[in-house]
């Protein structure tokens, strides 16, 4: 099983492009944060960031109507390794969670009117446990 679960903020404004075959997609940045306690008491945080390409049609129109800089998303998607050629012709290398056009992955926007459900995600990402939610959540899929 290909399956990756992110909770995060958007980084920059995503951004719709369109493939030669006409096929809209997103490109969004997320940013996930690692909190933890070093061995002399200081807290730590880690950022990482994660390239989210979208090609399903109507999470690309809700990405672009609603998503800006700094929206708090949860993620679902596969993680994919490609190969790519740089301006200055060396081969790169970048990991990419794709949202395809059919199977699973969704993006769930955490709004304001979900606050209290953020809150209690956050809380239950710093004590390592699991964590799930019954709510009405919006959910494009």
């Amino acid at each position: 099983m290909n399956r990756v679960l992110l909770i995060g903020n958007i980084g920059a404004s995503p951004v719709i492009r369109e493939t030669d075959e006409k096929i809209l997609y997103a490109v969004l940045y997320l940013a996930t944060n690692e909190k933890w306690i070093d061995s002399k008491g200081a807290q730590q945080t880690r950022t990482d960031w994660h390239r989210i390409v979208v090609f399903r049609d109507n999470l690309v129109n809700f990405i672009e109507k609603f998503l800006k800089k700094g929206a708090r998303v949860i993620v679902e998607g596969k993680l994919q390794n490609r190969k790519f050629m740089n301006d200055d012709g060396t081969e790169g290398n970048v990991s990419e969670v794709i949202i395809t056009r059919k199977g699973p992955g969704f993006v769930t926007w955490l709004h304001s009117p979900l606050a209290p459900v953020a809150c209690l995600q956050e809380e239950a990402e710093k004590k390592s446990t699991h964590f799930a939610t019954n709510t009405d959540d919006t959910r494009y899929e």
